[in-house]
């Protein structure tokens, strides 16, 4: 993290001093606000990290402030915040009184401590994790077994207390999907920029291929802009009685990780602006197939086993049958139908994990509503060869196990 002094901006300082006195925190001699991410580790948030230093101690905390653009159906900024506050004050609440209930607060804790929202000013302020050794994992390097199955085993519990709360309150689960904001990744990735976008990454790649050594490719992504703009666009009709609250926003740098002898040993989820309701399976194609390696990419039956065990045996811990919730069966057949998502979104995230620190421009110098304006965050860049040898790696795998 930078050390670079900024300013918050006057709704960040306003909040920050109302925190102090609801928390009682007395003799401040200094509030330090600082960048809270390098480039490229946040996109539609501005994050500020705040060390209020008193006489005997320093309170830490993780300001996520709204991006101050204009917004519209490309990146709707206002819904973005609005969910994620949603989620901390209702959603999360509502999941661990459930689980506090059952005495199960171990199954599912792996969300930062929220200290206060406004809707209003566009805050929200938590914990600073990386003051409890938590860090965010290389973004650049492919994900090898010890990490995923961390991650994997985090989300199989998450989707299983979405399982159970359902099936055991669901007029309280209906009212959590129901004063959400809906499907919001849906529109985002619906929005003509946004499709617009897909089409010249994906161009971009194809023409890097060789027509001879990568003809099986090219003639089985003849229809590939296609299949993956319906895909990553989710519409209504991929909901049905096996969906439930899914992160939605499953690329490595919405998760950290704390180790314990440079072993991962924990995971936190850290951002919750996509939350929608849709099949688990959505989450776990959009995590691996962005991030996971070659050696994952060849075992993926046995990752898909170790979440579905996961999930399984945590429904039925809290009390619901997993048979009856989302059975195996239903499971292979929606990750027959919904793998390749995570394929489509692989183009625009490898894209940013792989991009320099100066390659990455800023949300708010960029006109969202503007096709050519948004084209220009997806040029040639470093690493072309690169993304398009991980792409390459990643076609070759959905066409393998037709998923395509």
């Amino acid at each position: 993290m930078s050390e670079e002094a900024i300013q918050p901006g006057e709704h960040v300082e306003r909040f920050i001093n109302k925190l102090i006195c609801e928390n009682d925190i007395k003799n401040v001699i200094e509030i330090k606000y600082q960048s809270g991410a390098q480039a490229g580790d946040g996109y539609a948030s501005r994050q500020i990290a705040v060390a209020i230093i008193t006489d005997d101690d320093v309170f830490n905390f993780f300001v996520k402030s709204i991006l101050k653009v204009i917004p519209n159906d490309t990146v709707p900024i206002d819904k973005l915040f609005s969910t994620e506050i949603n989620f901390y004050n209702v959603v999360y609440p509502a999941y661990r009184k459930f689980l506090n209930e059952k005495e199960a607060t171990h199954v599912f804790h792996h969300v930062p401590k929220c200290y206060g929202t406004s809707k209003e000013d566009g805050v929200i302020v938590l914990e600073n994790l990386k003051h409890r050794g938590f860090t965010l994992y290389d973004r650049t390097v492919p994900m090898g077994r010890v990490h995923l199955e961390l991650v994997l085993k985090t989300f199989a519990k998450f989707h299983a207390v979405s399982f159970a709360f359902k099936d055991q309150d669901r007029n309280t689960y209906r009212q959590l999907v129901d004063n959400s904001h809906g499907d919001v990744l849906s529109k985002i990735m619906s929005a003509e920029v946004s499709v617009q976008m897909i089409k010249i990454i994906v161009k971009d790649f194809l023409a890097q291929l060789d027509p001879v050594q990568d003809k099986e490719i090219l003639d089985q992504c003849e229809d590939l802009i296609g299949k993956l703009l319906e895909s990553v666009s989710s519409p209504k009709q991929y909901v049905n009685e096996y969906s439930i609250l899914t992160q939605a926003d499953c690329w490595c740098n919405n998760v950290m990780f704390s180790y314990t002898n440079e072993t991962p040993t924990d995971v936190v989820l850290i951002d919750w602006q996509l939350l929608r309701e849709a099949s688990p399976v959505f989450d776990f194609s959009f995590f691996v197939y962005t991030i996971a390696s070659a050696e994952v990419l060849d075992n993926l039956s046995y990752y898909l086993d170790f979440y579905y065990k996961h999930l399984s045996d945590t429904i039925r811990e809290l009390g619901s049958d997993p048979d009856v919730m989302y059975p195996k069966d239903v499971f292979e057949r929606e990750w027959k139908q919904h793998g390749k998502y995570g394929f489509g979104m692989a183009f625009i995230s490898v894209r940013m994990m792989l991009a320099a620190k100066d390659e990455v421009m800023k949300m708010e110098e960029i006109n969202l509503a503007n096709t050519h304006d948004v084209s220009k965050m997806y040029l040639k860049f470093k690493k072309q060869k690169e993304f398009t040898a991980r792409m390459k790696l990643l076609a070759e795998h959905v066409i393998k196990n037709n998923l395509l």
